[in-house]
């Protein structure tokens, strides 16, 4: 029942598996209260690569043939997914140019690039934070409107190569759709007062993840926002299910 009791997380995959057959859910299927967090993909490659800017990266991926340099970070068709094909399509190429190697997540896919299995990982830069502090991996770029403050050090591609693409892994906090609106305005103020609690910023901030707030209208609009472009990426690298 709505009645604030029950709760949970929701993600940017809501956005993404009703386009592709998964579930009839969708971010209109839940009562939003707040948006929490958002981290951008990096494009991280192996500390030895050749490629030592976002430019020359970017400069050899249009001069190869489409398939030769190899990325991953997810499984087929998830988020990191539709970010490399997000950024190779607004530099002109096709969403297959680079060839997607499926994995069980950012971690193994991580483990791959830097046993040389692969050329490039489009994940959150907090979750190749491990392999770049070890010295294994280097991030090239954000795919984000402005830098990380975490990781200032690293360019948005916009910075590094004049293509104005962002987009990003998020986490909010929803309940059953049809909830009151005293009670959705209640646990929206207690969740902003955790969001604002040292213990949660020291908690992300200390590892490098995101800390973006948005209240239920304006998540709302976000999550409808992120909805569209998702279906469009999808439906142009065909892992969208066909009406």
């Amino acid at each position: 029942a709505p009645d604030g009791y029950t709760i949970g997380m929701i993600t940017v995959e809501i956005t993404m598996m009703h386009h592709q057959g998964l579930t009839d859910l969708k971010h209109s299927s839940y009562t939003p209260l707040a948006l929490v967090n958002e981290d951008p993909p990096g494009v991280q490659v192996i500390a030895t690569s050749p490629y030592k800017t976002a430019k020359e990266l970017a400069d050899a991926i249009k001069a190869a043939p489409p398939g030769k340099l190899k990325a991953s970070g997810t499984g087929q068709g998830g988020i990191w997914h539709l970010a490399l094909i997000g950024w190779l399509m607004a530099m002109g190429l096709k969403p297959d140019h680079v060839a997607w190697v499926p994995s069980n997540g950012a971690g193994p896919a991580m483990q791959d690039l830097a046993a040389g299995g692969i050329d490039i990982v489009t994940c959150s830069v907090p979750e190749a934070k491990a392999m770049i502090d070890a010295g294994k991996a280097r991030s090239l770029a954000v795919m984000a409107a402005e830098r990380n403050p975490q990781f200032k050090e690293v360019p948005t591609l916009k910075e590094a190569i004049g293509v104005d693409y962002s987009v990003g892994a998020w986490r909010g906090i929803a309940a059953p759709k049809g909830l009151p609106p005293e009670i959705a305005t209640a646990l929206t103020a207690a969740i902003k007062r955790a969001w604002n609690s040292k213990e949660f910023v020291d908690f992300m901030t200390g590892r490098g993840f995101g800390l973006r707030w948005d209240e239920p209208a304006g998540f709302a609009a976000f999550m409808a926002k992120g909805d569209a472009a998702m279906g469009a990426a999808m439906t142009a690298a065909g892992l969208a299910k066909k009406a």
